[in-house]
């Protein structure tokens, strides 16, 4: 073999390792964080981890005394070097889904994260639902609700909001901070 080939072959394998070791860490970082803010947030009574494929995030489950609280958190794998540019190109980002099924008195509504590029799933979602604007989110349904939750949202993370009668649907992006407290207070009866 050619000597130029091997260096190469050695290179390409040490940026590989020492990519996979910075990438397992901010993303074990990410999800540490997340979970932190989940629990701090909801104070729990019960929970439960389930970690999805090592370092690409986690499922959670919470117990609260008024509602169940599911949590999916999906991240880059930036752990794989020759992985991780697809990753960019087919995913974009990290991913916070939550969903909250509790005793909730809230009439159907979505929320849009300001400059978000509603897909052709979520204006199907709408069924001739008028979007409006107010404070930087893009809202469908009852105005004064949409004002309400607004009031209490971090527009930096959140994608998508969806209401309606016991169900809460929130998918946000997870490099911000989360809390939900003031939010489930207002909504959970």
């Amino acid at each position: 073999m050619d000597v130029e080939l091997i260096f190469l072959i050695i290179l390409l394998s040490a940026i590989a390792m020492y990519q996979f070791f910075k990438g397992r860490k901010l993303n074990l970082g990410i999800m540490s964080r997340v979970s932190n803010d989940l629990e701090e947030s909801l104070k729990p009574l019960d929970k439960e981890y389930t970690w999805l494929g090592g370092y690409v995030g986690f499922k959670a489950k919470y117990k609260l005394s008024n509602a169940d609280v599911e949590a999916t958190l999906t991240l880059l794998p930036r752990h794989a070097l020759l992985y991780f540019p697809i990753s960019l190109l087919v995913n974009k980002a990290d991913r916070l889904y939550i969903v909250v099924k509790g005793r909730m008195e809230i009439n159907e509504l979505h929320i849009f994260g300001k400059w978000r590029m509603l897909s052709r799933n979520e204006k199907k979602e709408l069924k001739g639902l008028k979007l409006e604007e107010r404070g930087g989110f893009s809202f469908a349904g009852d105005a004064d609700e949409a004002v309400k939750i607004i009031r209490m949202l971090d527009n930096k993370v959140l994608f998508h909001l969806y209401a309606k009668k016991d169900y809460l649907y929130i998918f946000m992006d997870p490099k911000g901070r989360i809390e939900l407290n003031a939010l489930l207070s207002a909504l959970l009866h």
